[in-house]
């Protein structure tokens, strides 16, 4: 079971890891789309948590790849919904907004690849 962890936050990507594999999980770990995106060329995960604005940009190349593959994935970003950085294309992606406990991020991941294979479909911004 690997997810894919896109974060440009070393700290926050430290932590998110630590937290996923005390759950079982092996975690493909990014701080670059572009990074994440040669990496999903070979490999498949059965989930994503995206910041959605990196350093280097948005991840909305990555974010379509991941759509694309029928990758479920959330983006765990301080960018809000709001801000129509999103847009339509992305409006079914669930969005927890940053600070969150690592607990939240890991439920809301797990609630991504539940047994059945049902999405999240939740839009609804979180706050944490």
């Amino acid at each position: 079971m690997t997810i894919l962890l896109v974060e440009d936050d070393a700290l926050i990507a430290m932590d998110l890891k630590h937290a996923l594999e005390n759950k079982g999980m092996r975690v493909a770990a990014f701080a670059s789309a572009d990074d994440a995106r040669a990496w999903l060329l070979k490999n498949k995960p059965i989930a994503a948590v995206c910041d959605f604005k990196l350093q280097h940009g948005t991840i909305d190349r990555l974010a379509r790849s991941l759509k694309a593959s029928d990758i479920p994935f959330l983006f765990y970003t301080g960018v809000t919904p709001d801000e129509g950085a999103f847009g339509k294309e992305f409006s079914s992606v669930p969005v927890l907004m940053k600070p969150c406990s690592n607990d939240q991020v890991v439920a809301a991941v797990l609630g991504l690849v539940r047994a059945d294979g049902d999405l999240e479909a939740s839009r609804n911004s979180k706050s944490c």
